[in-house]
């Protein structure tokens, strides 16, 4: 299997701001209609925080903080895999692209909220176009 010759060590990213109203600016700006929005979810197992978020949700961002214990894990998970290169998926099934920008979690996260699932028809034409045509065809690696 190919091997994808990006680095995360090649360049960082500010991290984007978890503020709900921040990424909501974001994700409008690359063509999210002004009809959906970000907010803070407290809680995913209390029915009584779950019932306090908006509705319809179209994608979740989970943000928590990556220590050396989650990171030593992690590592001991993926030691003898392949690299996920998203090839399995059927043309148009799903639009990913891989992280190459250390700190860029957050902003993956959004960009692959905004162009997966429901989200898509809220998007403004040439921004899902744009990102149909750039990911048309080519392996999440050479995308990203």
């Amino acid at each position: 299997m190919p091997r994808c010759k990006h680095s995360l060590t090649l360049q960082k990213w500010v991290p984007l701001e978890s503020d709900p109203a921040i990424i909501t600016e974001y994700a409008q700006a690359l063509g999210l209609s002004r009809s959906r929005e970000f907010h803070d979810v407290y809680s995913i197992s209390d029915p009584h925080l779950l019932a306090m978020v908006s509705r319809p949700v179209d994608a979740l961002l989970l943000v928590f903080p990556v220590t050396d214990v989650y990171e030593k894990y992690r590592v001991e998970q993926d030691e003898g895999k392949e690299l996920y290169m998203g090839e399995e998926h059927e043309d148009g099934e799903i639009v990913w692209f891989r992280q190459t920008i250390g700190n860029a979690c957050g902003t993956m996260g959004v960009i692959h909220a905004v162009f997966n699932g429901e989200v898509p028809p809220y998007l403004c034409n040439q921004c899902h176009q744009l990102c149909l045509i750039l990911s048309a065809g080519i392996t999440p690696c050479k995308a990203s």
